[in-house]
């Protein structure tokens, strides 16, 4: 009901930018390998959750995803049902890193929902002063809304942490919903250090990316009106951007090969202005690790 269009831009939705303004946007996202090629993309006009499932069939068409690399954007019950389907190992923080290590969301108005521990046999929860929160009603499922169960406490009145959790008469309320445990084991799986130390390099694996599109493509916004031609517009800068890895690849190899077979002072001569490209991948379409990321482009139409 709050989605606001523009005339002469009615695919898209009008949501803010980088510059604190208001222009009708599409949000692209992409799926990339271990060797920085992208092996799947999609637009949406408001919303990266409904790509998921487009771009890993895009992918699965290089071999089969084991790892997937998700950007904090995607830590929903969307993105975990897809990753049990199609069965690869999804790993997705619920907020921003530190460099503590804490992938938690964080909120300065109150304790987030993960600040609070479920305790299966007992079906109540414990909130950060060390009380419990036992069912208090529960609800059906609706068009935009899973069936959920309330947890709330009635000793929140006196509690000396009320200001950092709630502001309600009732006190604090819990809602529970049926894909809250697999999003609790993935906030177990990503407090593991092994974990984290193999999500850190997501960020190496597709910021590249944007940059390249951004700085040497030029894709600070979309030029075309419409869904249909902007994604194609997307595509072609997508399209672009492979054919350069594969060069760069190529031309490694090729430096390599030069090293083999004739001088070095001459090899180094031939490649000079080349600097260093990427280092050569065992395979161009690996498909060990898949990561995805938000595009955070400036994105709006002309």
């Amino acid at each position: 009901d709050n989605t606001s269009i523009a005339p002469g831009e009615p695919d898209a939705v009008v949501q803010p930018q980088k510059n604190k303004s208001y222009a009708p946007s599409y949000k692209p996202s992409v799926l990339v390998n271990k060797a920085r090629v992208v092996v799947g993309f999609d637009l949406h006009p408001s919303s990266e959750v409904p790509q998921i499932k487009e771009m890993h069939e895009q992918a699965e068409l290089y071999g089969d995803i084991l790892i997937a690399l998700y950007d904090a954007g995607y830590n929903c019950f969307e993105a975990l049902k897809i990753a049990e389907q199609r069965n690869f190992e999804l790993l997705c923080p619920e907020g921003r890193t530190n460099r503590d290590g804490d992938y938690n969301k964080k909120s300065k108005k109150q304790f987030p929902k993960s600040s609070f521990k479920y305790d299966a046999e007992t079906d109540t929860y414990e909130c950060p002063a060390g009380e419990k929160l036992s069912r208090v009603s529960s609800g059906k499922a609706s068009k935009n809304r899973p069936a959920f169960t309330i947890y709330g406490a009635r000793v929140c009145g006196d509690c000396k942490l009320r200001e950092l959790c709630t502001k309600a008469k009732n006190g604090r309320r819990i809602s529970r919903y049926e894909g809250d445990a697999a999003k609790e084991a993935l906030r177990a799986k990503m407090a593991d250090p092994d974990t984290q130390k193999l999500y850190r390099k997501r960020a190496g694996m597709v910021e590249p990316v944007f940059s390249e599109m951004r700085e040497k493509q030029g894709l600070n916004r979309f030029r075309r009106r419409g869904k249909a031609k902007v994604r194609l517009e997307f595509a072609l800068h997508v399209a672009a951007y492979n054919l350069g890895r594969a060069a760069a690849w190529f031309l490694r190899l090729l430096y390599c090969f030069c090293r083999l077979f004739a001088p070095v002072r001459s090899a180094k001569r031939l490649f000079r202005p080349i600097r260093r490209p990427c280092a050569p991948e065992t395979a161009l379409f690996r498909q060990e690790i898949v990561c995805t990321q938000i595009n955070t482009f400036h994105q709006h139409t002309a």
